[in-house]
């Protein structure tokens, strides 16, 4: 279904996939690791298509696919959760930072941490997972630092 090509960043391969989200519509959602992207595949495609705008296959919906610290730029992505309004949050490892994709947007928003790897509560170390209740409150997997924060809506640190 996806990625069954062998590892790589072709268009129709993943490279360390890590995280995968079915929305209603059956578009899958792939946190692919190693291309420091999160690409979705449509219902029956054989290959995704890495560009920005929407194509019948597939696109990259955050990241470019090159790692970086960018705003439009992710690092090891892991975990990630789609909200009610199709906005992706995306545990973004190596930048100790949660970035929050809005559909269609060329970047992403940091929305937790992004102050370096560290113990304070406005960094983390290696987020893994990340997931949003219905109030905007983001949970976060803080691996390295054993702990899991709560940051609520606009907040600068977590808790």
């Amino acid at each position: 279904m996806a990625g069954y090509s062998g590892p790589g960043n072709g268009s129709n391969q993943l490279n360390m996939p890590w995280a995968v989200y079915v929305d209603k519509n059956e578009y899958v959602c792939v946190a692919d690791t190693d291309n420091s992207r999160i690409q979705m595949w449509a219902k029956g495609a054989t290959r995704g298509v890495t560009v920005a705008e929407r194509h019948d296959e597939g696109i990259i919906v955050a990241g470019t696919g090159v790692g970086g610290s960018a705003a439009n730029q992710l690092s090891r992505s892991r975990g990630f959760v789609i909200d009610q309004r199709e906005t992706i949050y995306i545990a973004d490892l190596w930048n100790s930072r949660i970035k929050k994709w809005k559909k269609g947007a060329s970047e992403g928003i940091t929305v937790a941490g992004g102050n370096g790897q560290g113990l304070a509560a406005n960094q983390m170390n290696s987020p893994w997972n990340v997931e949003v209740d219905p109030y905007g409150n983001i949970y976060i997997a803080d691996t390295d630092n054993i702990r899991v924060m709560k940051w609520v809506p606009a907040a600068t640190e977590g808790m």
